[in-house]
Parts: structure tokens; C-alpha cells; sequence
């Protein structure tokens, strides 16, 4: 699981932290619109399992191969039930 740091910004990168490890990943390629579609709706303090691979060799830049998409919450009915 990753936790976001800093959420999507105007160019498209975001910062996690890896629960497991604490490191830390700036995102910046993503392998399709699907794994951008969920990385781009997730704010900061939020989790989500993700698959990385490094882009490039210098810098600590990553590319999410694969991000699972945030768990549907049930309804709630805030109705009161009648006798």
C-alpha cells in the first residue's frame, strides 16, 4: 500500500510513501488513463495499492504501472425504520 503525500498537481506528478518501507516516490508517467484516472482522484492522506517502475536512472521519478481503484463505500439509509 502507498499513501499520498501531495496530490496530483498541474504537471501531472504525485508524491507517495510506501507504508511497507516509509520511502518515498514521485510519480510521474502513468502506464494508461485508467491508472491515471485513479492516481489523479486520490488526495493527499489517502492510500491505494500500486505497482511502480522507475523511469530513468538518475532521478527518484516512477511510472504507476497499475493502481486499484478506490473501494466503493456502501449506501448509507439514513432513514428511521416505522412501527
Amino acid at each position: 500500500m502507498f499513501t499520498v503525500v501531495e496530490s496530483m498537481n498541474a504537471h501531472n506528478a504525485v508524491t507517495v510513501r510506501s507504508d511497507a518501507t516509509h520511502a518515498t516516490y514521485h510519480l510521474v508517467a502513468y502506464a494508461d488513463e485508467s491508472t491515471h484516472s485513479v492516481v489523479s482522484s486520490l488526495s493527499a492522506g489517502e492510500s491505494t495499492r500500486l505497482s511502480l517502475s522507475r523511469v530513468g536512472d538518475r532521478a527518484n521519478v516512477w511510472r504507476a504501472d497499475a493502481a486499484a481503484p478506490r473501494p466503493v463505500e456502501p449506501a448509507t439509509d439514513d432513514r428511521t425504520p416505522s412501527n
